[in-house]
């Protein structure tokens, strides 16, 4: 039964049912035991409305597992892009940018929400020094997953370097070669400034990751038209 509540409240929320409808399923019982995660639920799929009544009238924790970055609202609203929700828990509930394992910052630029990463770095405290556990960047991280728009924003004007390197030495351009991310490796090498023959601490040419990770039109691109050493 409790787990059809659950499941119950969850779908009111991935579906954004009218407040109204997520209020009915609560009572003090099921807020105890529901509501923290009903909280997270909300940050993850943007139920604004929501998640302010759990906090504000219902007295719930705007952060109830912030240690657990998977689960933590300010990574939640990053990585999905709700920047409202962020910009509440951040200025109105004094949550952290940064908070242990983890980073806004990051997730936003891993997942290409290129305004909640201009206002993090604009407002919300955010550096451009945060790194993830391989040493990754902002750039980096938006780099290797061909987020080009947030790529060329951070370069132009976020005040990004084209030559910050992962702890392996990878820089945007070999990330970005390495996943097969040809619009972005055409723009750094281009515009981006990005020269076509840096290697990692392991000597290896962005020819090289492309070759290994079978990403033939990136391989043929770097080759034919960026003038790549082809060994």
């Amino acid at each position: 039964m409790e787990n059809t509540l659950r499941k119950r409240i969850f779908t009111a929320i991935h579906q954004n049912e009218p407040l109204e409808n997520i209020q009915c399923l609560f009572n003090p019982a099921s807020l105890k035991r529901n509501g923290p995660a009903a909280v997270c639920q909300c940050a993850k799929h943007g139920d604004f409305a929501a998640i302010q009544w759990l906090v504000k009238d219902c007295g719930l924790s705007a952060n109830p597992q912030a240690n657990r970055p998977r689960n933590n609202t300010v990574i939640l609203t990053a990585t999905h892009g709700h920047l409202v929700i962020l910009k509440w828990l951040v200025n109105d509930c004094a949550q952290a940018v940064t908070p242990p394992f983890s980073s806004a910052l990051l997730s936003a630029a891993q997942n290409g929400h290129l305004e909640t990463v201009q206002w993090l770095l604009r407002e919300g405290g955010s550096s451009l020094e945060e790194k993830d556990g391989q040493g990754c960047t902002a750039l980096l991280c938006a780099a290797k997953e061909g987020h080009l728009e947030t790529v060329k924003w951070l370069i132009k004007e976020g005040g990004a370097s084209i030559g910050e390197q992962s702890c392996d030495n990878e820089t945007a351009f070999l990330l970005a070669a390495a996943a097969g991310q040809l619009p972005t490796v055409q723009w750094l090498i281009k515009e981006g400034g990005a020269s076509v023959n840096d290697s990692d601490r392991y000597g290896q040419a962005a020819v090289f990751q492309a070759a290994n990770k079978g990403h033939f039109q990136t391989l043929q691109w770097l080759i034919k038209e960026a003038g790549a050493r082809a060994t």
